[in-house]
């Protein structure tokens, strides 16, 4: 089933489905091909990037840059929002 979603997925690509439900489908395609690797032994070292010892270590680094970098989105989108709406 999850295939036939893919595959239903890279047709919306290509005939305009949905901009929100196509990319909803490619997240859902990528975590089950995620899924495959894990369980195949794929895995990327501890020594790449922000990748840490276990996924908590990793979730942890991930906060240590999101952080500081996203303390004006929100109020950056919420003007983008209302120039939207005066437009």
């Amino acid at each position: 089933m999850i295939l036939s979603a893919c595959a239903l997925t890279e047709e919306d690509k290509k005939h305009g489905g949905n901009q929100g439900c196509t990319m909803k489908g490619i997240a859902a395609c990528a975590a089950f091909e995620s899924v495959e690797l894990a369980l195949s032994g794929v895995h990327i070292d501890s020594v790449h990037g922000i990748n840490g010892f276990t996924p908590e270590d990793t979730m942890h680094n991930m906060g240590r840059i999101a952080s500081p970098g996203m303390t004006m989105t929100e109020k950056i989108i919420v003007e983008i929002q209302q120039e939207k709406l005066q437009a």
